[in-house]
């Protein structure tokens, strides 16, 4: 059964990490800053990360 709404890039890979409490409140700031999920923000590191290979 598929659920949620159609993708052209779907996200179906799960990964956890662990963080220190300062890594954690980063994060949660700069989602809270620019409104996007911490999800979104990890990806977005990442990315920017890989184009600079």
């Amino acid at each position: 059964m598929v659920t949620g709404r159609p993708t052209a890039d779907p996200k179906g890979e799960d990964i956890r990490v662990r963080l220190n409490w300062e890594m954690k409140q980063f994060l949660f700031q700069k989602s809270q800053k620019e409104k996007k999920s911490i999800s979104q923000i990890i990806r977005e590191l990442i990315r920017d990360d890989m184009r600079k290979q």
